[in-house]
């Protein structure tokens, strides 16, 4: 019988290119980590937050998430399914890890040694380390050179909004072997499987439908042409009616819908969006349906309420709920699609950022809904006070010291969950400035006003959850 053959330690040393003087890190991971554990490992490594897409480039062959490229343009193979064991790396072998296509960081990896395993060693375990990491989203290396030159001299016309940018200060030296070391310890014993690329679930049945009889009665005039004029509804029927008259097969890696089709129902819309970004003299176009919000929270709302069925490599089409959809009356139509996007979506598939975790707490649209109640229609309610109240209402303590960045990625991340959503849907009416950054320009969310219809809207939820708590019919704790 074979002796079993004992298991090897890759010393790794991970540099991030064109930066000088070098930002490195070295490392030791088991041969049996796969490339996505060791994207995982750099993103701990280096401290960036795993907000954009990543491959690993190893003898001209492309490793990734092969749903990246769910329109099969290029050949990416699963990080998945190769290990650092499988790929046959060497003392000296060397090879490749991006991170972010936008800002383009390349990542030098060398394997400077195999080891046999160390007792008393917790691995993965990083060995030393230099520099601190560029903060996310600077703009790449000539970004980065021009952060550093402005919050280094007092007089650059961006040094302030740099330094309020990046949370009050920046340490180019920054490295902490000890905390590196402990984050990298709670990585690998976290009890969740390694695979977080899994897609959020759309189809999460909470409640049974409400009775609509009190809806249709409380209606108003005024109400029924606010449905009628929603873009919402206008662009869910033209999904509908493409899904329903074209050929639709659903991607091979993820099931989603295909360039084609995307670009036509889009065209189709109230308001078009844009389907490529301009940086200089470059055209970036998606690379996924996750990456037009407008059609991917309709494509999500549709399936949630079972007005289509389809998956990957199936043909997307509708089903006879879809049908009967079509046929109904707008106010009903809009209840449906209300009621699916409350009830039965996991709200995190609109966010941003992975900074929430898979789910939020089930007294989240709970807690939305009352503060939401509170309000009078017609009245300014100011958005990052709205923020805090919700913070506070859940039970979350993770803002009152946590830095400039993090605070605005909640904020941005309730505006996606929240906000965005039921403005859609007519409910508010947010208020917008637009500001000016050194890189881009962008919308900043100010304010929102309950509309009329939301406030009706809001009462009838109200009414119908309490009747359905003291019937017992629910146990998700709304009221």
């Amino acid at each position: 019988m074979k002796p079993k053959e004992a298991q090897k330690i890759y010393q790794i040393k991970v540099t991030l290119e064109h930066i000088s003087p070098p930002i490195w890190r070295k490392v030791l991971v088991s041969e049996k980590t796969t490339l996505y554990e060791l994207h995982e490992i750099i993103q701990i490594l280096l401290g960036w937050l795993d907000y954009h897409l990543h491959e690993f480039l190893i003898n001209d062959i492309h490793f990734g998430d092969p749903e990246n490229d769910e329109f099969g343009e290029r050949d990416i193979y699963d990080e998945m399914d190769h290990t650092l064991k499988t790929l046959r790396l060497r003392e000296g072998s060397h090879f490749t890890y991006v991170y972010d296509y936008g800002d383009n960081w390349e990542h030098k990896l060398t394997v400077e040694k195999i080891l046999p395993v160390e007792k008393g060693i917790h691995y993965p375990y990083c060995i030393k380390g230099k520099r601190a990491c560029p903060p996310e989203d600077v703009g790449g290396y000539m970004g980065y050179a021009n952060f550093l030159e402005a919050i280094n001299n007092p007089e650059h016309e961006e040094h302030e909004s740099f330094l309020v940018w990046v949370g009050g200060k920046f340490d180019l030296e920054a490295f902490d072997l000890n905390e590196v070391n402990q984050r990298l310890f709670q990585y690998a014993y976290k009890d969740w499987p390694r695979d977080h690329r899994a897609p959020y679930n759309a189809w999460v049945p909470k409640v049974p439908l409400l009775d609509q009889m009190l809806w249709k009665k409380s209606l108003t005039e005024s109400s029924l042409t606010t449905f009628l004029e929603l873009p919402l509804i206008k662009d869910i029927s033209a999904f509908l009616n493409y899904i329903n008259e074209n050929k639709v097969i659903g991607t091979p890696a993820a099931g989603n819908l295909t360039r084609k089709a995307i670009d036509e129902i889009t065209a189709q819309f109230v308001n078009p969006p844009e389907l490529e970004s301009k940086f200089g003299d470059s055209v970036y176009r998606y690379k996924t349906e996750s990456e037009v919000p407008e059609i991917y929270f309709i494509h999500v709302l549709a399936q949630g309420a079972n007005l289509i069925s389809g998956g990957r490599g199936l043909r997307w089409q509708l089903t006879p709920t879809g049908e009967t959809y079509l046929s109904s009356k707008v106010q009903e139509q809009f209840l449906i699609l209300f009621e699916t996007w409350w009830f039965r979506i996991n709200w995190l598939v609109a966010c941003r950022y992975e900074i929430f975790g898979t789910y939020l707490p089930d007294k989240f649209p709970n807690s939305v809904l009352q503060l939401l109640n509170d309000f009078q229609p017609g009245k300014k309610v100011e958005f990052n006070a709205f923020v805090d109240q919700l913070i506070e209402k859940v039970g979350w303590t993770l803002l009152p010291k946590a830095p400039d960045h993090i605070r605005e990625t909640v904020y941005f991340s309730i505006e996606d969950v929240v906000i965005n959503p039921i403005s859609q849907f007519g409910l508010i009416i947010p208020q917008y400035i637009e500001e000016s950054g050194p890189f881009f320009n962008h919308r900043k969310l100010l304010s929102f006003e309950l509309t009329s219809l939301g406030k009706n809207l809001l009462d009838y939820f109200i009414l119908n959850l309490k009747q359905m708590d003291k019937n017992r019919q629910t146990t998700f704790g709304y009221y």
